[in-house]
């Protein structure tokens, strides 16, 4: 079978899938200075170059499972366990 070989005219696509908690989006600049200091003065920022990802905002630190991903969940993860509409 011979190499595939992909056109250069391809759309252009975007990974986007982080939804941002409401929670986590009202965190003020000291909290999250705190939040980043408390785990190993961890310091973020963004490293792209290019016109597209100039000014783009670092999201806030999560620091709970439910903010990461509440919007992905298949299963809640209460006590009980027990899957989510089944």
């Amino acid at each position: 079978m011979a190499p595939l070989y992909w056109s250069l005219d391809c759309p252009s696509l975007e990974k986007n899938f982080y939804i941002e908690d409401p929670e986590v989006a009202r965190m003020t600049s000291a909290e999250v200075a705190e939040i980043r200091r408390e785990n190993n003065n961890i310091s973020a920022k963004d490293l792209g170059e290019d016109d597209v990802r100039k000014g783009r905002k670092v999201p806030n630190p999560v620091t709970t499972f439910e903010h990461a991903f509440q919007h992905y969940r298949k299963y809640k993860t209460s006590k009980t366990n027990t899957a989510e509409g089944h």
